[in-house]
């Protein structure tokens, strides 16, 4: 049984909707990986803004992907990991109001209406699966 856990930034409800994702390429398998979550978000949100924030992949896997409305930061912080894509989005406040951050393993496998109360519906899904395997945090960016 394959769950996915995902954060949840919300500055204030609409549309502006985008998603960054970790990448750290370190084998034909990870580099899959990407591919897939990437296919995953274009497939339920074939519009929103994709930023891939990548962490030192070695490029003797990375795969070309002709993407759209998407854009890869090198970043300057190899091996931070898990904290880059908030360090990057604190940083980058014109990137969108509202930012769903997946690590590159994580695939999205149905449409989940992000302008609804969020927190309140992931919580209620998950219940009836286990412990709660969203984690919301409200952040505020300011200019």
């Amino acid at each position: 049984m394959f769950l996915f856990s995902f954060f949840v930034f919300i500055d204030s409800m609409n549309k502006n909707i985008g998603f960054i994702m970790l990448r750290h390429v370190t084998s034909p398998l990870t580099n899959q990986y990407w591919i897939h979550c990437y296919l995953c978000i274009r497939t339920y949100y074939p519009e929103h803004r994709i930023i891939i924030i990548d962490d030192a992949s070695d490029y003797a896997y990375v795969t070309f992907l002709e993407t759209t409305n998407c854009k890869v930061v090198q970043s300057k912080y190899p091996g931070r990991g898990e904290f880059l894509p908030y360090y990057y989005y604190i940083f980058n406040p014109d990137w969108f109001q509202q930012a769903v951050i997946l690590h590159d393993s994580v695939f999205i496998n149905s449409y989940i209406d992000f302008e609804i109360d969020v927190e309140k519906k992931m919580q209620t899904k998950y219940y009836e699966k286990g412990p709660t395997l969203l984690t919301c945090v409200r952040l505020t960016c300011s200019s």
